[in-house]
């Protein structure tokens, strides 16, 4: 599916659940375009519980719509234009992004945790030789996760990524791919990093094509997911 993710950061002066009812009201994308999708991820007290951080910048609340591949980028770039608006004031647009592109689903499971964790490619590197590598060569190690979780990334669609940011109103475009783990429980993120093998595999490989420096990602409660029949 082409997908656009929204991964927002509250300003000072809003709340979190004044941003969440702007997002559930967004649910309504699915009623318009067949085949569509809607799910919102909220770093709340549950997620906070079972991963205080990720040591890296977070984000507080996750916007993902979806429409299927025939339907192109368009509907996606209209939607972060029809939302843009209401998110002024509610979020710091400096430390908000969003990523629009190619989904791929390369283990299917759900649950009520979703960690996200932002990828950019390394400068000697372009976009494609950076897809490449993360598709083909580093998901071996997203599908050795101990556990088992959901696995996702989503593949950046460059133009439409930049015209989508600016519609929304935030600022953080330059986001190459975001890997994503589905967590059945909290008890299954606590076997994140319990193989010294497979983490130090991860590590080793990511460090061919990510450049660290850029690093963001959360993790987060799922509290709606709707699909269009």
């Amino acid at each position: 599916m082409r997908k656009v993710q929204f991964l927002l950061a509250l300003s000072e002066d809003a709340s979190i659940s004044a941003l969440k009812s702007v997002l559930q009201g967004q649910r309504s994308f699915v009623d318009q375009h067949e085949g569509a999708s809607y799910r919102l991820a909220i770093r709340d007290a549950a997620s906070r519980a079972v991963m205080p951080s990720m040591g890296v910048p977070e984000f507080d609340e996750v916007l993902e719509l979806g429409v299927p591949d025939e339907a192109g980028d368009q509907p996606l770039v209209d939607a972060a234009a029809a939302l843009g608006p209401a998110l002024k004031g509610l979020i710091d647009p400096t430390r908000s992004a969003l990523h629009l592109g190619q989904e791929y689903s390369l283990r299917e499971r759900q649950g009520p945790f979703q960690l996200f964790r932002i990828m950019r490619r390394k400068a000697i590197l372009t976009n494609e030789q950076f897809s490449d590598h993360f598709l083909h060569v580093h998901s071996i190690y997203g599908k050795l996760v101990p556990g088992a979780p959901g696995y996702r990334q989503l593949h950046r669609s460059h133009e439409a990524t930049l015209a989508a940011a600016k519609a929304a109103g935030v600022d953080i475009s330059n986001i190459d791919g975001i890997a994503q783990l589905i967590f059945p429980d909290a008890a299954s993120i606590k076997l994140l990093g319990t193989d010294p093998e497979i983490t130090e595999a991860t590590t080793t490989d990511g460090r061919l094509f990510v450049d660290r420096t850029g690093a963001m990602g959360m993790i987060a409660s799922v509290i709606d997911v709707v699909e269009s029949v």
